[in-house]
C-alpha cells in the first residue's frame, strides 16, 4: 500500500504537465545556454575517449551547432595557440636555458606576404639559407657563403647574426583566418646547453686539479679544499653567466624577427654608398626603424 501511495503520490497533473512542455519553450537566454551547455557535456562525454580534451572535428561540431562563423571559429584557436602553457621548465632549463627560444605571433596577410617576408628577413638580415621544407614548416642553418658572412660582418645587414649560431631555426605559417596567419619560430639552443654543461665540468675539473696540487705541495687541508671550490665557484659562476646573456640575446633576435615579419613594409632601400654596397653583397635591404 505505501508503494502505491508513493506511485500515486509522484503522478504528474496534467496541467502541471502542460504548463512544463510551455515552459521549455519560452526558455530565458540564461536558461538556455545551461541547457546548451549541458547538452555539450553530455555528447562530449560519449564522443570522447577522455574528458579532458576535445579533437578539432568535435569542437567544428560543437561551433556548428552554437552557429559559430568558422573563421572566428579558427582566429580563437590560433589565439588560443599563442596562451598554451609550455610546462614549468626544469631546473636544467632555469640553470642554462630551454632547449628552444621559440616567438609566435597573428600577422594579417596572405600566406605568400608572409613567407616573403620571413625570407627576406631570415635570409638578407640573419644571414641563414634554407635547409629543407615541408608541410610542417621550414628549417634553416647558417649560411656560409663569403657574401653573406661578408655582409653580415660589415654590419649591412640589421639583424645581430645571433641566429647564426645556433643549431638551426624552424619557422611554419598556418592560416588562422582567412586573412591573417599564425607564425611560429623557434632557435635550436641544444647545442649551447651541451657547451655549457662541458664547461660547468671543465671548472668542477680546474677546481679539483687546484685542491690536488695544494694537497701535493703541503699535505691535505681544508683550505686547499676552499680553494678549490672558490675557483670552481667563480668558474662556472662566469660559465652560468655567459650562457644567460647569450641565451637572452638569441630572445632578442627571435622577438625582432616576428617584429620584421609582422611588418615588412618598414623595410626598404637605403640611399647612398651603404645602399648601394649592400646590393652588391646580396643583402639589397637595411631594416628602417620607425621614429
Amino acid at each position: 500500500m505505501d508503494r502505491e501511495q508513493g506511485r500515486r503520490d509522484l503522478t504528474i497533473p496534467s496541467e502541471v504537465a502542460e504548463a512544463l512542455t510551455d515552459r521549455l519553450h519560452q526558455l530565458s537566454m540564461p536558461e538556455a545556454e545551461r541547457v546548451l551547455e549541458r547538452a555539450i557535456a553530455i555528447q562530449s562525454e560519449s564522443d570522447l575517449a577522455s574528458p579532458d580534451t576535445i579533437d578539432s572535428d568535435m569542437l567544428g561540431r560543437i561551433a556548428a551547432e552554437l552557429s559559430v562563423d568558422p573563421a572566428h571559429l579558427r582566429q580563437a584557436l590560433a589565439e588560443e595557440l599563442l596562451r598554451l602553457d609550455t610546462g614549468e621548465p626544469g631546473w636544467l632549463d632555469r640553470l642554462l636555458g630551454p632547449e628552444g627560444v621559440a616567438a609566435q605571433a597573428i600577422i594579417t596577410g596572405d600566406p605568400a606576404r608572409v613567407r616573403a617576408a620571413i625570407d627576406n628577413w631570415l635570409g638578407t638580415h640573419e644571414g641563414l639559407r634554407k635547409r629543407s621544407e615541408s608541410v610542417s614548416g621550414t628549417r634553416w642553418e647558417r649560411d656560409p657563403a663569403l657574401l653573406t658572412t661578408a655582409r653580415m660582418k660589415l654590419g649591412l645587414a640589421q639583424g645581430a647574426g645571433m641566429l647564426r649560431g645556433v643549431d638551426g631555426v624552424t619557422t611554419s605559417v598556418r592560416p588562422a583566418t582567412d586573412t591573417q596567419q599564425l607564425v611560429m619560430i623557434e632557435a635550436d639552443t641544444d647545442r649551447l646547453r651541451r657547451r655549457g654543461i662541458q664547461l660547468l665540468a671543465l671548472a668542477g675539473l680546474v677546481g679539483g686539479v687546484v685542491t690536488a696540487t695544494g694537497a701535493a705541495a703541503d699535505g691535505f687541508g681544508w683550505s686547499d679544499l676552499a680553494a678549490g671550490a672558490t675557483v670552481a665557484a667563480i668558474t662556472g659562476g662566469g660559465v652560468l653567466l655567459g650562457i644567460r646573456m647569450w641565451v637572452n640575446r638569441i630572445k632578442e633576435s627571435v622577438g625582432r624577427a616576428v617584429d620584421a615579419f609582422a611588418n615588412p613594409d618598414l623595410i626598404d632601400y637605403p640611399g647612398g654608398v651603404v645602399g648601394l654596397l649592400g646590393r652588391f653583397l646580396g643583402g639589397g635591404v637595411v631594416w628602417r626603424r620607425s621614429r
